[in-house]
């Protein structure tokens, strides 16, 4: 089962497909981290290894041991292309981790104006609140990122 998560940590696309023809069940296992493979591939930025998990029925909001989401990662890491696929694929936008953040929260803690908008056009809710009581806007005042500050306050939502 380890050769799934070398798979994505390393985008070995190949070895991915080898792993899951001989054991499908491995798209939805969890390493002895609490990882599950679509989230490790989207933390590694394994677009392609992403893109088979989900056409082989990788569960696209399955959660890693800390409650995070495949999308929450992307929107972490700034990775729109994988925030698009992640939303084609049916990914809750709204899904709070064990801290009740979500990809609209971390985006607004550590990303950009850009990836912010790009989830508020999915669906994204402002008004969710984290475990500490703070919304996505509360974050981005608290991170100093102005821009994205501007952005939640001139929202239509």
């Amino acid at each position: 089962m380890s050769d799934i998560f070398q798979a994505c940590r390393n985008n070995d696309i190949a070895l991915a497909k080898t792993v899951i023809q001989s054991n499908p069940a491995v798209i939805n296992q969890t390493n002895d981290r609490g990882f599950p493979p679509i989230v490790l591939a989207t933390y590694s930025n394994a677009s392609d290894i992403v893109s088979l998990l989900l056409e082989n029925g990788a569960e696209v909001d399955k959660k890693d041991a800390a409650g995070n989401t495949a999308l929450m990662g992307a929107s972490f890491k700034q990775l729109s292309t994988q925030i698009d696929l992640l939303l084609q694929h049916g990914a809750a936008i709204n899904t709070q981790s064990q801290t009740g953040a979500t990809a609209l929260i971390y985006a607004c803690s550590y990303a950009t104006p850009a990836i912010v908008q790009q989830l508020l056009d999915a669906g994204a809710n402002l008004d969710i609140k984290d475990t500490q009581g703070l919304s996505a806007l509360e974050h981005a005042q608290k991170q100093g990122k102005t821009d994205i500050v501007a952005l939640l306050t001139s929202s239509p939502q």
